[in-house]
């Protein structure tokens, strides 16, 4: 089940039309709700000077005033934060710019493993007996205990965050975060709340350095690249492609991006995840140290230990997928249970996060995994659009020790012994929260287009849209109805599928990454969604396409036309041993039937036609009805463990395990259809006769049809009959047929042929 659904329809004309730009690029930018060329020109072209102010944001001026006072007084100030990029780069971010404003100022980085996530009592008590004032980064908006002991101890507290507040807010000097007020501010991660705190305190110029890093934790904490973000994003990335700090030169060595123009997706898929494989398998302290140093041969020596730590960080989480993965399809309930949810003893801590995203990202489905130890569960949840994870796991909260987050991510600490009543209560509440379609998987896309447009200049056109990501993702496109001129696997383990496409003359190479799987059940025409790049090689750049998903062109109508090419395959399935003909309820029961489970639900019944009339018959009902868009069409048997309703021809045993309905629609046909194909004595003693005459080996059963001028189905009757009744030996796959010496019988002795006559006279009898 996958839907392809256009972002937002385009209704009048484009407000941006005749304001120089292309019309594509005008239609892309009003999707994302730019309306004049004013908003254009600055959406195209980013400036500092767009930064709104700091002061804005609720509680920053207490902030401000609660740390100047401290700096007056020359007072120690500690900045602690969370150990993933968003948190790291926050935390130096703010360090060095209070010390290079004369603060006494170190970093705090708690230990993933030991200390969790925020701020823990013995952080608290450790820092009250040398700082006067902490400073939260990226945390603390949930920490209601520990800023009651921070008070008790005289410690002074300010905790700028950009999680989802509580409803009981923690009683600190001051707080700031974009979600708290009437008013809510840009949706900033930690590291922008850090910038925006340092304009606020020193000028938005003594900030500018900083851009850097908050744009590496925009990125890489996927907020909206929208308004400020993207300012922040698309400036930061410009300063980073020119970095003076050594330990961002040699991050980008060891990522083997020197020399590159880097992008978004660079620090998201590289330089990001050497950052946090910092604070996921060792300690986030380093990272900071990181991006701090002005020593050359530190920050080579860091880089080089993230490195490693990445790779390994690949290792693990590779192994706890694969064992979350069994975990989840022995136990799950696609049907009834809305979140996936796996535990392992020992599992990294710092993994177990990325491997409920890939979860999360292969079934469309929420999902949790939790590692397991000294009778602690801790873990992190990933979700998709629709579902609001941390407003689910609220409604579990009595359950935890600790938990925080947001929509679509969140982490929880609790004791072992809650898991069974946890595992329970996120069912319910995921169910309670969830849209009505957020399980029914979908890609996104802006515009249909031919593909004959989809050129050199048109990519170059549509990257003035990067940065590109959370909020303004790269533009995906569409082609229907595209043919398959070529599709093979590549890549180590043939994980990625090289294609080669054509529509109406034109045609475009591509690439579908991890789609290489399915290469077997590749439609001749298809719709695809893809982004448009550039391939540059030997000094020539060619467009292509980075194709994000491929589904067969038309749907019920590519079914009903699959069915028709395998009208031998559905005579041939009628002489299984499972088929019978049974009674059923009259045609316009069965309809309603149908139309009520399919409109009620994506999930969960089963419909299934065992004749090709029944197969084309129902296929129009559906296109009829409006209905085919809820279901999936397959042959044999459904492979999707999410059980989303389906139309299966020709079912094999056990197909319709895990569905809560299965709905016959043709068995009644079965007897008119055998009876149109099943072979007289007559015809049988004839196709005996040629296979006694003929001279040595027959090649195929088709040659042996076309002898005797026999449907398939008649003659594999034969075939099997005369196995059954020792005249000859028959194998179907490889056509085998051996003849045996030639004796009297009867062919009323045949099991088969008895079986499927008795069917043949079913409504008869009946």
């Amino acid at each position: 089940m996958l839907r392809l659904i256009k972002r937002s329809e385009e209704v009048g004309a484009n407000p941006l039309e005749g304001c120089g730009l292309s019309p594509y690029l005008c239609r892309l930018l009003c999707m994302r709700g730019v309306r004049t060329p004013q908003e254009a020109a600055a959406f195209l072209a980013p400036s500092f000077s767009d930064l709104g102010d700091p002061l804005a944001l609720c509680g920053m001026e207490q902030a401000v005033q609660v740390i100047r006072k401290a700096m007056a007084a020359k007072a120690p100030i500690a900045v602690y934060g969370d150990y993933d990029v968003d948190g790291i780069c926050a935390t130096a971010l703010l360090v060095e710019a209070l010390r290079s404003h004369g603060a006494q100022a170190e970093s705090c980085i708690p230990l993933r493993h030991k200390d969790g996530y925020g701020l823990n009592c013995g952080a608290i008590e450790a820092l009250a007996q040398r700082v006067k004032l902490v400073v939260t980064v990226d945390c603390g908006i949930t920490n209601v205990r520990e800023a009651e002991l921070a008070r008790q101890l005289g410690l002074r507290l300010v905790v700028t965050d950009h999680h989802e507040p509580p409803k009981c807010l923690p009683q600190a000097d001051a707080l700031v975060d974009p979600l708290l007020g009437s008013i809510q501010g840009p949706p900033l991660c930690g590291a922008g709340v850090a910038f925006k705190l340092v304009c606020a305190l020193f000028g938005a110029e003594a900030a500018r350095p900083y851009l850097e890093l908050a744009a590496l934790a925009t990125v890489a904490d996927l907020v909206p690249l929208m308004g400020e973000n993207r300012v922040i994003t698309a400036l930061g990335l410009e300063q980073l492609q020119q970095t003076r700090r050594p330990g961002l030169r040699a991050l980008i060595r060891v990522s083997g991006l020197e020399g590159k123009t880097i992008t978004a997706g660079h620090v998201g898929f590289q330089l990001g995840p050497r950052l946090n494989a910092g604070g996921r398998l060792g300690d986030g302290a380093r990272c900071v140290e990181l991006l701090l140093t002005r020593r050359e041969d530190e920050a080579a020596r860091i880089a080089g230990e993230l490195d490693a730590l990445n790779a390994e960080r690949q290792r693990m989480e590779t192994a706890i997928v694969r064992e979350a993965e069994k975990q989840v399809l022995a136990k799950t309930d696609f049907l009834n249970d809305r979140v996936l949810v796996a535990v392992g003893k020992g599992w990294n801590k710092g993994v177990v996060g990325l491997a409920a995203g890939r979860l999360t990202e292969k079934y469309a489905w929420p999902s949790v995994v939790l590692s397991e130890e000294n009778g602690m569960l801790t873990g992190s949840a990933r979700s998709v659009p629709g579902v609001n994870i941390f407003h689910a796991l609220e409604r579990c909260a009595s359950l935890f020790e600790r938990f925080g987050g947001h929509a679509m991510a969140a982490g929880m600490t609790l004791r072992s012994e809650n898991f069974a009543a946890f595992e329970e209560s996120l069912q319910e509440a995921a169910a309670a929260v969830a849209r009505e379609d957020a399980y029914v998987p979908s890609v996104q896309y802006d515009f249909e287009i031919p593909l004959a447009e989809v050129t050199v200049a048109l990519a170059d056109d549509l990257a003035k849209l990067a940065p590109n990501g959370i909020g303004n993702p790269a533009p995906v496109l569409a082609v229907r109805g595209a043919h398959v001129l070529e599709a093979r696997a590549v890549g180590a383990e043939g994980q990625h599928l090289k294609l080669r496409l054509e529509q109406d003359g034109a045609s475009l190479g591509g690439i579908a990454f991890g789609l290489g799987g399915e290469k077997a059940g590749l439609a001749e025409t298809v719709d695809v969604v893809f982004s448009p790049s550039v391939n540059e090689w030997m000094g020539r750049r060619s467009a292509e396409c980075d194709v994000k998903r491929i589904v067969p062109h038309g749907g019920a109508e590519a079914f009903a036309q699959a069915c028709k090419e395998r009208e031998e395959a559905f005579s041939l399935y009628l002489i299984g041993t499972s088929v019978q003909a049974q009674p059923q309820a009259p045609e316009d029961v069965l309809c309603a039937q149908v139309r009520w489970a399919l409109e009620k639900s994506y999930q969960g019944t089963l419909l299934t036609v065992k004749t090709l009339q029944g197969a084309l018959r129902w296929v129009t009902f559906l296109q009829q009805e409006g209905l085919e868009d809820r279901l999936d069409f397959c042959f044999g048997r459904p492979k999707d463990a999410r059980c989303y309703n389906c139309l299966c021809a020709m079912p094999e045993p056990e197909c319709g395990a895990g569905y809560a309905q299965r709905i016959a629609l043709d068995d009644a046909d079965v007897a008119a259809a055998l009876r149109e194909r099943m072979p007289s004595d007559g015809a049988l003693r004839a196709l005996y006769r040629t296979l006694r005459a003929w001279p040595g080996a027959v090649p195929s059963e088709r040659a042996l049809c076309e002898a005797v001028r026999m449907p398939p189905m008649a003659v594999r009757v034969g075939l099997c009959a005369f196995a059954e009744l020792k005249l000859a030996l028959f194998r179907p796959e490889p056509f085998e047929v051996v003849l045996l010496p030639a004796k009297k019988c009867s062919l009323s002795d045949s099991p088969t042929l008895t079986r499927l006559r008795r069917i043949c006279r079913w409504e008869e009898e009946r």
